[in-house]
């Protein structure tokens, strides 16, 4: 029944930017630039655009990635999601959780220009680098609204088919 209320329902693309509060300066060349550069690569199959400008004293604009690509776009909801069939939820999907950072990655999701809540939950990225301060937006645009964070649920579960780690 769920599926059919999704059947016309797509992503256009997702639009990832990642920016860093209270940072140094970054090297390119350094190992921490590197090891985080290929861990956002593992996310979305794609080569993040280095960006590298300052939005304000404090926060600099780390990196941008589109994905349009239907693969790259099921990779990346399948990490980002992978704990969402795992837990039971209430009404407000308070106990939804993401892909698990524990290098203080900060995630802001919105649907089609609407803010979603989730929290982040911890991840071991098999480094000794602590990404600290580092958060990311990421919008997905749907071809069609969507307007509650249920039906979210629902078309992850039914129509991106989340592979169980």
């Amino acid at each position: 029944m769920q599926n059919l209320l999704f059947n016309n329902l797509s992503i256009n693309y997702i639009f990832i930017h990642c920016f860093i509060n209270d940072y140094k300066e970054i090297n390119k060349n350094n190992n921490e630039y590197k090891e985080f550069f290929k861990f956002i690569y593992s996310l979305t199959l794609q080569k993040p655009l280095f960006t590298g400008y300052k939005l304000n004293k404090d926060k600099l604009s780390l990196f941008k990635i589109t994905l349009f690509n239907k693969n790259k776009i099921n990779n990346f909801l399948s990490f980002l999601f992978i704990d969402v069939l795992k837990y039971n939820f209430d009404k407000n999907l308070k106990n939804i959780k993401f892909f698990k950072f524990n290098k203080f990655l900060d995630f802001n999701i919105f649907i089609n220009n609407n803010k979603l809540n989730f929290f982040s939950d911890k991840y071991n990225l098999k480094c000794d680098i602590n990404f600290r301060n580092i958060y990311f937006n990421i919008i997905l645009k749907f071809n069609k609204s969507i307007n509650n964070k249920f039906k979210l649920y629902y078309l992850i579960k039914n129509n991106f088919k989340i592979k169980k780690l």
